[in-house]
């Protein structure tokens, strides 16, 4: 599995910033705003490894990162200012041919999507 893993985050890394196209992203595991119907975890738990979104330094830990720790920069406010994460794992999932929800034992169809 962890092997599978290593492949899958190597392959969302190639595909560049999702936001702006930047290559050697960062991989943000998905949690929080939009995530919050399909993810429910307790405290301590780390989100599915499948969830991940290549994001540039600046908009994932950086001065507009939605890990960013900032009081102001919610995972909403982000979500609002660049984009639903959920919408932006559907993007990932088509452009590297693999619905990683299902992988990550989420039943969410992606109806351009063979699943």
């Amino acid at each position: 599995m962890k092997s599978e893993i290593r492949h899958h985050w190597k392959r969302v890394r190639d595909l560049g910033c999702i936001l702006t196209s930047t290559p050697d992203p960062t991989l943000h595991h998905c949690k929080g705003g939009s995530m919050l119907p399909f993810v429910q975890k307790g405290m301590g738990q780390k989100t599915s490894d499948w969830l991940v979104i290549p994001i540039a330094w600046p908009y994932h830990t950086g001065v507009f990162g939605i890990d960013s720790g900032q009081p102001s920069l919610t995972v909403d406010v982000w979500e609002e200012l660049f984009g639903s994460q959920v919408e932006l794992l559907d993007e990932v999932s088509r452009r590297i041919g693999v619905n990683v929800w299902e992988k990550a034992g989420i039943n969410r169809y992606l109806d351009d999507m063979a699943n």
